[in-house]
């Protein structure tokens, strides 16, 4: 069994060669080459390859997206829960797949330490550590930064921690943390129901005193939830201006920037603002016409 299915278009095969490269140098066991052998069917060896993976990358490109076989291929990585977009010549994927936000390799150049790179790393590392036997689920090894993030109920994207409601987060639920530097779009939100602890902490780098970068842990209540009801959140605020979320034992990718004793930081949709005060911050979240509060520390 392979760490990694990779589905794309062959037009696409010298793209994905060299994408195969660096995801060995990373480790991983990569199953690229989807050739069927005479008498045998696609079900027998692409669709067994796929629910056999413990990761599955679905490259999107102008020869993909017209593809019926990757949407097919797609469809099921969605279901099994290893579906790990990255876009290439595209803005954004086909109909039907663009919930999930897809890692943006239109202009990486084999770079290791690329911020979209060590995204996606982050969330293959994941998933693979989930996989394997004897494993935590949802406690991710490599690499290094790769921290514990939210989830995202997939109805409607609003933050919840209720199955009525949205959860706001991943490596899918709520996420938390936030250090100096300028806000931007987020990379990937998972959604899904929050259900399980906090997850296990990673380290961040040290951060100066003034700044809120590191790993928070805490809680996030919504009007939406029983008011008894506090959803886990942990989040790891880094010195490029992202933060990794996580609840439930997924993850998501989030923007964030903070203002002398003020942080913010969104993925576009939900918003947090929180008030800092040395290791302790609180604040609301703003979903729509849905709010919350939330409390967390580091």
């Amino acid at each position: 069994m392979s760490d990694i299915f990779i589905s794309y278009s062959h037009k696409d095969s010298d793209f994905v060669r060299d994408l195969v490269k660096p995801l060995e140098a990373e480790g991983f066991s990569v199953w690229w080459d989807h050739t069927i052998p005479p008498g045998r069917t696609w079900d027998d060896v692409i669709a067994r390859g796929i629910r056999e993976a413990k990761a599955c990358i679905i490259v999107w490109s102008p020869n993909s997206v017209v593809s019926d076989w990757v949407k097919e291929e797609a469809t099921l990585a969605k279901e099994s829960g290893k579906y790990l977009p990255i876009q290439t010549g595209v803005d954004q994927p086909p109909m039907g797949f663009r919930r999930i936000q897809a890692a943006d390799l239109r202009h990486w150049n084999g770079n290791a330490q690329d911020p979209q790179w060590r995204l996606l790393m982050a969330e293959i590392g994941r998933l693979v550590s989930a996989a394997a036997p004897g494993s935590p689920s949802g406690t991710a090894v490599r690499p290094p930064e790769a921290a514990p993030i939210s989830r995202q109920a997939e109805a409607t994207g609003v933050p919840t921690g209720r199955r009525t409601g949205v959860i706001i987060g991943i490596l899918g639920g709520a996420a938390l943390v936030v250090a100096g530097a300028v806000g931007g779009a987020f990379w990937y939100a998972s959604r899904t129901r929050v259900t399980s602890d906090i997850p296990p902490q990673v380290a961040a780098e040290p951060a100066a005193s003034a700044s809120i970068v590191g790993v928070w842990n805490g809680w996030y209540h919504l009007d939406t939830d029983p008011p008894d009801l506090r959803t886990p959140l942990t989040g790891t605020f880094q010195n490029d201006g992202s933060m990794i979320g996580q609840s439930g034992g997924r993850t998501s990718y989030w923007r964030w920037q903070q203002s002398g004793s003020s942080a913010e930081w969104t993925n576009g949709s939900t918003f947090y603002r929180a008030s800092v005060s040395g290791n302790h911050m609180t604040g609301t979240i703003a979903f729509g016409q849905h709010t919350g509060n939330f409390d967390v520390s580091r």
